[in-house]
């Protein structure tokens, strides 16, 4: 049974050189989703925007926080049972709308394919859904405790339960890997419905965040205040919360590997796209 458009609402962050993006994005939106409220989330550099959608809701924050906290203070204003997060950057692929409304039976998320692409030359290089990901999804856990070593599959760009999103704590309050924590703990709470379908192309340029984080350091620093919210999460069993140290050892070895080379998580990404 495919799910109605009016029963999802779709938050976007946006401020500063990042605004420029919605006049693509917004009619984009638009056009897979016509009866969705879409929340824009962005500082005083709003004032700026020339032109605005008239049946967009602009959210002002005061001073501008972390990527995942004005998510979730845009988490805050839904009132549908299903949600979706974008990025200013983000295009979605046209007739992702009604592939991913349609594949909402049963499950608390649907992904689709996110695609990387360089504007400037038209590369572009498929960043998840992983095979792996693919594989596990029948058996949620196994998602679960994957997720821990490494993010298997995009939640921006993604229909979730809003239910399931507030239960789960919402985005880390980060600028990067603020979703990680949040897919890990969706997938301990129901089934993940992962298409091959590409939905969501994801524009990145040299000074896209992507580009920018991902060093060794932020991944070593990060990992502490991931584990006290997985600990903390009463829906997580003990025997995956007793798996999740051994595993993290994954992601230290992946930093300090960084560390020493000076490179960062995602210059494989950056190479394929010719930015590096």
């Amino acid at each position: 049974m495919m799910i109605k458009s009016e029963d999802v609402t779709i938050i976007v962050p946006a401020w500063g050189r990042y605004l420029r993006f919605l006049e693509m994005l917004l009619p984009r939106l638009r056009e897979e989703w016509p009866e969705s409220r879409i929340i824009v989330v962005s500082d005083y550099s709003l004032r700026a925007l020339p032109n605005r959608e008239n049946d967009v809701d602009y959210q002002i924050v005061e001073r501008q926080t972390s990527t995942g906290q004005v998510r979730n203070f845009g988490l805050a204003e839904v009132r549908t049972p299903w949600v979706m997060f974008f990025d200013a950057d983000d295009l979605p692929v046209e007739g992702s709308g009604q592939v991913l409304r349609a594949n909402c039976e049963g499950v608390i998320c649907c992904s689709g394919t996110v695609t990387a692409w360089n504007p400037n030359s038209l590369v572009r290089v498929t960043m998840g859904p992983r095979q792996r990901a693919i594989r596990l999804q029948a058996r949620p856990h196994f998602l679960a405790i994957a997720s821990v070593v490494r993010n298997q599959f995009p939640v921006v760009g993604s229909i979730i339960q809003t239910a399931a999103v507030r239960s789960a704590g919402g985005f880390a309050n980060d600028n990067y890997c603020e979703d990680w924590s949040l897919g890990t703990a969706l997938a301990f709470r129901g089934s993940i419905r992962l298409l091959l379908t590409p939905t969501v192309n994801v524009r990145i340029t040299p000074d896209s965040q992507i580009a920018v984080l991902g060093t060794g350091w932020g991944i070593l620093r990060r990992l502490p205040a991931l584990h006290w919210r997985w600990i903390k999460d009463h829906e997580i069993p003990a025997w995956a919360k007793a798996l999740c140290g051994p595993l993290s050892m994954v992601r230290v070895v992946q930093g300090l590997g960084l560390l020493l080379t000076g490179r960062r998580s995602h210059d494989d990404l950056l190479e394929k796209l010719n930015l590096r």
